[in-house]
């Protein structure tokens, strides 16, 4: 084979090279795109639909009346804690006070 023949050949090989390299990905693309769109049906994904003004309202709503019932059960929780703490208190210097 002569030089021009090498290089014909280097030229094919390079080609059916780019060729196999762009079906690869193509197919790797049209893989990941379905199985992602397979996730996306069947495990609850991503809606296309956007939450009106009156879902936005009712979702802050909720969010402020968790908050507002959290921070009530701290409240009554911290006092709780200090009652028992100041009844405990008292009841040692009644100890003492006795002795």
């Amino acid at each position: 084979m002569s030089s021009a023949g090498h290089i014909l050949d280097m030229i094919i090989r390079f080609r059916n090279n780019e060729a196999l390299r762009k079906a690869t990905r193509n197919r790797y693309t049209e893989m990941k795109e379905s199985y992602l769109k397979h996730c996306f049906k069947h495990l609850g994904g991503f809606s296309d639909n956007k939450p009106t003004d009156i879902d936005l309202d009712r979702i802050k709503k909720k969010i402020r009346a968790d908050i507002i019932r959290e921070r009530k059960m701290v409240m009554i929780k911290s006092s709780i804690t200090l009652l028992l703490v100041l009844m405990l208190i008292t009841f040692l210097m009644y100890l003492l006070i006795q002795d």
